[in-house]
């Protein structure tokens, strides 16, 4: 089976609330977001810095660049780590 990820364009968080809801994506989110949720599947997200991450999906991957977030995990096998190619700072 050939794995496809889609890659979704680096955006500025901006300080929002941000949900990603999408299966199977690579999802970069630049800059300082407010709160970060995760709600798919097998999805992979890069966050700059976030004051908040929660996960309820399932086999998600999320990174922050930088900060010390709050971090809920509802999900099923999903990891919050420090690291990920997202900037602190938005371009």
């Amino acid at each position: 089976d050939d794995m496809f990820t889609p890659y979704v364009m680096p955006q500025d968080c901006a300080n929002r609330e941000v949900v990603v809801k999408a299966d199977d994506a690579v999802v970069i989110l630049d800059g300082d977001c407010g709160l970060v949720r995760a709600t798919g599947r097998n999805s992979v997200v890069e966050v700059g810095t976030a004051e908040k991450i929660v996960l309820v999906g399932v086999d998600n991957q999320v990174s922050f660049a930088t900060g010390d977030p709050e971090v809920i995990n509802h999900g099923r096998n999903t990891t919050v780590s420090e690291g990920g190619t997202a900037t602190p700072e938005a371009e």
